[in-house]
């Protein structure tokens, strides 16, 4: 789970009041945080599982241009960066471009935003088998249903053109989310994800695992042949839960504390657990 992808919920969060407000034609962004993730490589076994701290960065820009009383166009460039203290193979770097439509058929305050938007980045790892393009396609609702409490539902598609067979992936997802607004300054999220299309499990051969992937590879990251680690392209899905909370520490600036959990299953019975903690510092200027 990339940085961008767990900070996104926390974008689109922020879409309706900037619309309804008329958003400035600019805006700029960065972000620093930390975290913890319990298994690099999806492993299924715990023999297999890698675990690791690791630091992300991220600057971002973008650009609104109103197109009517309630919608408008946004387009967004952003650099993301992530480095991992127990497997620099997995460092990577990735530049994004987005554009984005947002509509509000009406100026109420319940009335719903309604957002559609396509992205395409390229992905840099220190594992040359994983570097490549990624393509994303979306659209969302987005709800105020108290004056404190928003609802989001969306759906997406992703497709990714990599350097090795194993890392072409292509799935979609439909998901849910709430943000409460506690206080002023607090907030507190939470969401739900299915996902439904390709994974990727990195660990040693087994018989199950070959018969039932669609591709095999030895792993360079993982130390590949001389390590007897290789990563297996399955067809599956997944469940993912979110939880967190975002405290304003200034105007411009807020703390982000999040947890992400992933539950997978694909193949011969392959299944596989992976947890992601972060603390983040959000500027927005």
């Amino acid at each position: 789970m990339s940085f961008a992808r767990r900070l996104l919920l926390s974008c689109c969060l922020a879409a309706a009041p900037a619309l309804a407000a008329g958003a400035q034609p600019l805006r700029l962004g960065a972000e620093l945080g930390a975290g913890y993730d319990s298994n690099l490589g999806n492993a299924g076994h715990a023999q297999d599982v890698r675990d690791s701290p690791f630091g992300a960065a991220a600057l971002q820009a973008e650009w609104t241009q109103d197109a009517g009383a309630y919608a408008a166009l946004a387009l967004r460039a952003r650099a993301d960066g992530e480095s991992y203290a127990r497997l620099h193979t997995l460092d990577n770097l990735k530049g994004s471009l987005q554009l984005r439509g947002l509509l509000r058929p009406g100026g109420g305050f319940f009335v719903p935003t309604l957002s559609a938007w396509g992205s395409a980045a390229r992905w840099e790892f220190n594992s040359a088998m994983r570097d490549g393009y990624e393509y994303r396609a979306g659209a969302a609702l987005l709800e105020q249903v108290t004056t404190a409490i928003r609802l989001r539902l969306n759906a997406g598609w992703s497709r990714r053109d990599s350097e090795s067979r194993v890392f072409d992936l292509h799935g979609g997802s439909v998901g849910a989310a709430l943000d409460w607004s506690l206080a002023p300054r607090v907030s507190v999220f939470g969401g739900w994800q299915w996902y439904r299309g390709d994974v990727v499990s990195t660990g040693k051969a087994s018989y199950p695992s070959v018969s039932s992937s669609q591709a095999v590879e030895a792993d360079d990251a993982f130390g590949g042949f001389g390590a007897g680690q290789f990563a297996y392209r399955l067809r599956g899905h997944a469940q993912l839960a979110t939880a967190g909370f975002n405290v304003a520490l200034a105007r411009n600036l807020s703390l982000d504390v999040q947890q992400l959990y992933a539950d997978s299953r694909a193949g011969a019975d392959e299944h596989y657990v992976r947890s992601t903690c972060s603390a983040s510092l959000l500027l927005r200027f």
